[in-house]
């Protein structure tokens, strides 16, 4: 049996988190940087152990200098 899990972004959870690698914080990526293929739900198929949601980039994320560094996360939150 497919498991339906709904997700949403919650930007909070960046605050106050660092990357372990540079001591720099984590940045919520910009919502007008990306698109989300579902933005309320992950399906993990029947028999798997993970689901995915497509993200497309847009022109702003590649002309962002930060974009190339360790700056981003795209924070999602399993509500249910």
């Amino acid at each position: 049996k497919d498991r339906l899990l709904k997700i949403r972004v919650d930007e909070s959870l960046c605050n106050n988190v660092l990357f372990k690698s540079s001591s720099e914080p984590i940045l919520a990526l910009p919502h007008e940087y990306y698109s989300l293929s579902s933005t309320d739900q992950l399906i993990i198929p029947s028999g798997e152990f993970y689901g995915s949601i497509e993200v497309q980039l847009t022109d702003a994320f590649f002309n962002d200098p930060l974009a190339i560094e360790l700056a981003y996360a795209i924070p999602l939150r399993i509500v249910s």
